[in-house]
């Protein structure tokens, strides 16, 4: 119950902006390789796309990864508004 009420709590501090979220077919992501080279990859729901990404999580029972399946792609104009929102306008 404690976690819900987080949960709740800071979905309030977000505003989606005209209330419209997109869909999107592919998600491309720009990267640094391991020699320090840019390269790009693309993320499809529809090809059953895993992804693997390092963990925040510190400490010593912490595993150094989380792992994910792709389910969809969504992106919206949105606008944190909570205690620790900082104004970026240039």
């Amino acid at each position: 119950m404690v976690g819900e009420c987080k949960v709740l709590e800071q979905c309030s501090t977000v505003w989606i902006i005209g209330d419209h979220i997109y869909s999107a077919k592919v998600l491309w992501v720009n990267y640094t390789t391991y020699d320090i080279h840019c390269d790009q990859d693309a993320m499809n729901p529809q090809t059953h796309c895993d992804a693997i990404v390092v963990s925040p999580e510190t400490g010593p029972n912490a595993y150094p990864y989380w792992y994910a399946h792709v389910l969809g792609i969504f992106h919206a104009k949105v606008m944190h508004i909570g205690p620790k929102a900082q104004n970026c306008s240039a």
